[in-house]
Protein backbone atom coordinates (compact mmCIF):
# COMPACT_ATOMS: atom_id res chain seq x y z
CA UNK A 1 0.00 0.00 0.00
CA UNK A 2 1.48 3.42 -0.95
CA UNK A 3 2.23 5.88 1.79
CA UNK A 4 0.13 9.02 2.32
CA UNK A 5 3.10 11.13 1.24
CA UNK A 6 3.48 9.24 -2.04
CA UNK A 7 -0.20 9.65 -2.91
CA UNK A 8 -0.07 13.34 -2.00
CA UNK A 9 2.91 13.92 -4.31
CA UNK A 10 1.29 11.97 -7.13
CA UNK A 11 -1.82 14.18 -7.06
CA UNK A 12 0.27 17.32 -7.65
CA UNK A 13 2.38 15.90 -10.47
CA UNK A 14 -0.34 14.02 -12.33
CA UNK A 15 -0.25 16.52 -15.21
CA UNK A 16 3.54 16.68 -15.35
CA UNK A 17 4.35 13.04 -15.98
CA UNK A 18 7.89 13.53 -14.63
CA UNK A 19 8.80 15.40 -11.47
CA UNK A 20 11.36 18.15 -12.14
CA UNK A 21 14.46 18.45 -9.96
CA UNK A 22 13.87 20.87 -7.08
CA UNK A 23 10.12 20.34 -7.34
CA UNK A 24 9.33 22.73 -4.48
CA UNK A 25 11.03 25.65 -6.28
CA UNK A 26 9.30 24.68 -9.53
CA UNK A 27 5.92 24.82 -7.75
CA UNK A 28 6.76 28.16 -6.16
CA UNK A 29 7.70 29.62 -9.54
CA UNK A 30 4.51 28.27 -11.03
CA UNK A 31 2.45 29.76 -8.18
CA UNK A 32 3.95 33.23 -8.78
CA UNK A 33 3.28 33.19 -12.53
CA UNK A 34 0.26 30.90 -12.85
CA UNK A 35 -2.14 33.59 -14.03
CA UNK A 36 -0.03 34.30 -17.12
CA UNK A 37 2.09 31.20 -17.69
CA UNK A 38 1.69 27.41 -17.55
CA UNK A 39 5.00 25.73 -16.61
CA UNK A 40 6.12 22.32 -17.83
CA UNK A 41 9.18 20.14 -17.46
CA UNK A 42 10.29 17.86 -20.32
CA UNK A 43 13.56 16.14 -19.30
CA UNK A 44 14.23 14.65 -22.76
CA UNK A 45 14.54 18.15 -24.28
CA UNK A 46 17.74 20.24 -24.46
CA UNK A 47 15.84 23.02 -22.69
CA UNK A 48 13.55 21.07 -20.36
CA UNK A 49 11.91 23.96 -18.48
CA UNK A 50 9.14 25.64 -20.44
CA UNK A 51 6.60 28.38 -19.79
CA UNK A 52 3.58 28.51 -22.10
CA UNK A 53 1.73 31.82 -22.20
CA UNK A 54 -1.93 31.34 -21.34
CA UNK A 55 -3.32 34.08 -23.62
CA UNK A 56 -0.82 34.18 -26.49
CA UNK A 57 -1.04 30.74 -28.08
CA UNK A 58 2.34 29.58 -29.33
CA UNK A 59 4.34 31.92 -27.07
CA UNK A 60 6.77 29.71 -25.15
CA UNK A 61 9.82 30.54 -23.05
CA UNK A 62 12.33 27.70 -22.67
CA UNK A 63 15.36 27.37 -20.43
CA UNK A 64 17.94 24.78 -19.49
CA UNK A 65 17.78 25.55 -15.75
CA UNK A 66 15.07 26.60 -13.35
CA UNK A 67 17.09 29.72 -12.47
CA UNK A 68 17.17 30.75 -16.13
CA UNK A 69 13.43 30.20 -16.48
CA UNK A 70 12.78 32.24 -13.32
CA UNK A 71 14.90 35.09 -14.72
CA UNK A 72 13.12 34.96 -18.09
CA UNK A 73 9.68 35.05 -16.46
CA UNK A 74 10.64 38.06 -14.35
CA UNK A 75 12.16 40.01 -17.25
CA UNK A 76 9.97 39.09 -20.22
CA UNK A 77 6.89 41.14 -21.04
CA UNK A 78 4.47 39.51 -23.45
CA UNK A 79 3.24 41.68 -26.31
CA UNK A 80 -0.13 43.38 -25.95
CA UNK A 81 -2.37 42.99 -28.98
CA UNK A 82 -5.53 44.93 -29.72
CA UNK A 83 -8.40 42.62 -30.61
CA UNK A 84 -9.87 44.75 -33.39
CA UNK A 85 -6.63 45.81 -35.07
CA UNK A 86 -6.79 49.22 -33.40
CA UNK A 87 -4.15 50.68 -31.13
CA UNK A 88 -4.41 49.53 -27.50
CA UNK A 89 -6.38 51.92 -25.31
CA UNK A 90 -4.74 53.26 -22.15
CA UNK A 91 -6.43 52.17 -18.95
CA UNK A 92 -6.09 55.63 -17.45
CA UNK A 93 -5.54 59.16 -18.64
CA UNK A 94 -3.37 61.86 -17.14
CA UNK A 95 -5.22 65.10 -16.53
CA UNK A 96 -3.36 68.41 -16.59
CA UNK A 97 -2.79 69.98 -13.19
CA UNK A 98 -5.44 72.50 -12.11
CA UNK A 99 -4.81 75.63 -10.16
CA UNK A 100 -6.48 75.78 -6.80
CA UNK A 101 -8.05 79.04 -5.55
CA UNK A 102 -6.69 80.04 -2.18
Amino acid sequence: MPSARASRVRSYVAGLGVVPPDYARFCGLHARHRLTWRLTYEPEQVVPYRAHHRAEEGLVLAASTLDDLAFALEEFTAPIHAHSGEEPVARFTIQPAREVDR
